[in-house]
């Protein structure tokens, strides 16, 4: 439970980068089923998804390459077609979605860049087997992709890479949505000697990828962190590569000039995946400087796609040979993304293993399943339209579990619109009005575009479990929703009044989830 404070108003604003159409040139890649790892559930979903968009985005050149498709000689060839026929100034998206590991560092390259890094990260192919020479070599090293990068530079082409694994942080993607999350990672490797060698005379990189100003890079996760597999409208994904696809289709487009930058893909990916996950954040480089133009083309403005978060209902035995129907033994909540399970413990659990509320009675369930309807409502807002929000914990951003006593801050915008409306859907479904406050007619006003609204002293309480603060930013002043959450209306109230509400105004979204535990 949470327990908010007070409200304050700061300004910024935002600059503008115009940018030129060049060709795009695409190689997406999905791995869900490995000779030697455990295989995933959603990677395959992730490539589909992709490169659909991006031919919608208005590609030029498209390959996609799923399962054992994706070998390395496959891959090294495609890369080679695509570099050489690119002019400069084209673009190459290279996404992939699968298992990634670390292995230790054989020439010294990472050392140099950072004296307590050991490691290399690596990408594994279908075919990747530690026990066999031709298996040994179905894997991408960070070395290799490095190589690639520069060459591109050097041939003026810009390279846009997406990473739906744990390529950033070394550990690999979770498999089956949070069954077990931590668990069921690609088995651990070691290189043989004769490899180790191999890669010892390999030369270490000159420029980090940091440094590289033809690369834009987008893992689905920060350091040490896990990737895991989600449930979005029944099918298993990877946030980070659902968030890209939506992006592509026009929902980060925020001035709609059919250009995205650089700001525009950080803004929407990274709050794109905080409305979906938990605890997971994806990391974009770079990270400073002036904002710039990534890539230009013609998609589509809000896609809907999106709304099968919302409005599909899903039969398990509709599902297709790469998703897992539910349990017959496991309990769902009567959710549309039926994500949310009872454990025998009489707990709720998400699909990524994370507790949602303890001690869930017979007269407190039917209240959790509106609160969580209503949050996968907010998510199909969010998706189509959103802005950042950050939990703060000591001034610095705070995506762990919080404990008993824990005061945390929340920062929102800039917001898109004018008015402003604020409230908390409670671990155990109550519905808590944060903002406006009570009988403050100047707060209920409207709030100046780029304006970012910082809540204090955010107080951590029993019960525990998740707390989602949610901020929805509209056109129109929403009276009748905002006067509802005041009088601390059900959530399938608040829902209800969401969508007459949407039907009249313009609105965007974004989901704070807090996961709170005792000491």
């Amino acid at each position: 439970m949470l327990k908010l404070v007070y409200l304050t108003v700061f300004l910024i604003a935002a600059p503008v980068t115009p940018a030129q159409a060049t060709e795009i040139h695409a190689l997406i890649i999905g791995v869900d089923e490995y000779q030697s790892q455990p295989d995933l559930k959603g990677a395959v979903n992730d490539a589909k998804d992709i490169a659909q968009s991006v031919r919608q985005f208005g590609a030029s050149q498209v390959r996609l390459l799923l399962n054992d498709e994706a070998s390395r000689a496959n891959i090294d060839t495609i890369w080679r077609d695509m570099i050489d026929g690119s002019d400069p100034g084209d673009t190459i998206i290279f996404s992939f979605a699968g298992h990634g590991r670390q292995e230790d560092d054989a020439n010294g390259d990472e050392r140099l860049m950072n004296p307590l890094d050991d490691k290399d990260e690596v990408l594994l192919l279908s075919r990747f087997n530690i026990n066999e020479p031709a298996g040994l070599k179905e894997r991408l090293l960070d070395d290799d992709l490095h190589i690639w990068f520069v060459e591109a530079q050097e041939r003026g082409v810009q390279v846009l890479f997406v990473v739906d694994s744990c390529f950033s942080g070394g550990l690999t993607r979770s498999v089956l949505g949070g069954q077990a999350p931590g668990q069921r990672l690609a088995n651990p490797f070691a290189i043989p000697k004769t490899e180790r060698e191999r890669l010892s005379k390999k030369p270490p990189p000159q420029h980090p990828e940091e440094t590289l100003s033809n690369l834009v890079m987008i893992t689905g996760g920060r350091e040490g962190q896990t990737v895991p597999e989600i449930l979005v409208g029944g099918t298993f994904r990877g946030a980070t590569s659902y968030a890209f696809a939506r992006a592509l289709e026009g929902n980060a487009d925020r001035d709609h000039n059919e250009v995205l930058t650089r700001n525009e893909l950080r803004t929407y990916i990274s709050q794109t995946v905080q409305n979906l996950t938990t605890q997971h954040r994806p990391s974009i480089l770079p990270r400073g400087g002036e904002d710039f133009a990534v890539l230009a083309g013609a998609a589509a403005q809000n896609s809907k796609s999106v709304e099968a978060i919302v409005t599909e209902e899903v039969n398990p035995q509709d599902l297709s040979s790469n998703e897992l129907a539910p349990d017959t033994s496991t309990l769902y909540l009567d959710t549309p993304n039926k994500d949310i399970r009872i454990g025998p413990d009489q707990r709720l659990y998400n699909s990524e293993g994370d507790i949602v509320a303890y001690d869930v009675t017979e007269s407190s369930i039917k209240r959790i399943t509106d609160k969580f309807r209503l949050v996968d409502a907010l998510k199909s807002i969010a998706i189509r339209e959103s802005f950042n929000v950050a939990v703060l914990k000591g001034g610095t951003p705070s995506d762990s579990f919080h404990n008993e006593g824990d005061v945390l801050s929340l920062v929102a915008g800039p917001l898109p619109y004018q008015y402003l409306t604020v409230f908390n859907l409670a671990n155990g479904g109550e519905v808590q009005s944060v903002f406006p406050f009570e009988d403050d007619d100047r707060e209920a006003g409207p709030n100046h575009l780029q304006s970012v609204n910082h809540i204090e002293g955010v107080q951590i309480a029993p019960p525990f479990g998740s707390d989602h603060v949610v901020f929805l930013s509209s056109h129109h002043n929403p009276l009748d929703l905002r006067a509802a959450i005041a009088e601390q209306a059900t959530a399938s109230q608040v829902e209800n009044l969401l969508r007459q509400t949407l039907k009249n105004t313009h609105a965007a979204a974004a989901i704070a989830p807090i996961y709170t535990r005792e000491n």
